[in-house]
């Protein structure tokens, strides 16, 4: 059962799933179902059958299953971003961070994803691009049948929401960290205590805590707004579905 839930998957991806099986597990326990009948719940739940199930009770129970998910970035957060970036007057760090963000939100990728990055390309010119391109050995559909053995290939356009050319700010900052990829060197590198540059990739808790507090200082986020590393992916995919309501270039 654990080799079903578990083998294959991207380490981020076995610390959740382990997480959500014993807090699971354990609200079960609170109401007293034993714990071999929990364990086969949470293997259900995992693998969706037993949401189904659950689904059609609660629906016999005239409620309704509210599914939370991150929010998208609006215009407005992604100028924020864009505007830290650009700003050589704003803190390093503040700034990697923020085109970081614009890179995941750009080539609609997760934020794990990225962080495996083995090359990065600026075409057609690294002085002035015009589109940046990821090249990810090691991502979280790596494993699906169109994918299996090859390199998956993340491109976003250099021109945002807001004008100047985004990738070239940010290639120019991330250069300072050097751009030896591939060798377990990741794409947004934590900080130490000193400011300076670990091995060890910014994590997805650690992303969401950053950009908050970016977009928090400068006016960006809502009381109720649910931003998370989640939301870099979905964003692009939701301007396309709903054009008309929250996307334009500004040229």
């Amino acid at each position: 059962m654990l080799r079903d839930i578990l083998s294959g998957k991207a380490p981020a991806t076995l610390i959740k799933r382990a997480n959500s099986m014993l807090k699971y597990i354990e609200k079960l326990r609170e109401a007293k179902v034993r714990i071999m009948a929990a364990v086969g719940a949470a293997r259900g739940v995992v693998q969706g059958s037993w949401v189904r199930t659950w689904w059609g009770v609660r629906r016999q129970r005239g409620e309704h299953f509210v599914l939370k998910q991150s929010d998208t970035f609006t215009v407005g957060q992604h100028a924020i971003l864009h505007g830290v970036l650009h700003d050589r007057t704003e803190l390093f760090w503040e700034r990697m961070v923020s085109g970081a963000a614009l890179v995941a939100v750009y080539t609609r990728s997760r934020w794990m994803d990225i962080q495996h990055t083995d090359d990065v390309g600026m075409d057609p010119d690294p002085n002035d691009p015009v589109f940046v391109e990821l090249k990810i050995k090691e991502f979280k559909t790596k494993k699906a049948n169109a994918w299996r053995g090859g390199i998956m290939a993340a491109v976003g356009p250099a021109l945002g929401v807001v004008q100047g050319n985004w990738v070239r700010t940010w290639w120019e900052l991330r250069q300072q960290l050097g751009d030896q990829f591939g060798s377990g060197v990741p794409l947004m590198p934590a900080p130490d205590g000193e400011g300076s540059a670990t091995v060890r990739p910014l994590s997805t808790a650690e992303f969401s805590k950053w950009v908050k507090m970016i977009l928090g200082r400068n006016g960006g986020l809502p009381e109720d707004c649910r931003i998370s590393s989640h939301s870099c992916k979905a964003t692009l995919l939701y301007f396309a579905q709903f054009p008309g309501e929250v996307w334009c270039f500004n040229t």
